[in-house]
């Protein structure tokens, strides 16, 4: 089912979604490690620490 972006609070939970996806999976430990990741882009242009998800462990609500 398609999902319509509601607002930049909704925006953010879905790019959250999105780079968490990999660790959620067991594909990697870290959201860095995902090297094929727009995260990267994200922590150079100052949006997230290049350790964001590495300490926590994310349950991002209303996405799925």
């Amino acid at each position: 089912m398609a999902h319509l972006i509601e607002d930049q609070d909704d925006l953010n939970r879905h790019i959250d979604y999105i780079h968490w996806n990999p660790v959620k999976h067991g594909y990697v430990k870290r959201v860095m490690d995902w090297p094929h990741s727009s995260f990267h882009q994200f922590v150079k242009r100052g949006i997230y620490s290049n350790d964001w998800g590495s300490n926590e462990q994310y349950e991002i609500q209303g996405v799925e």
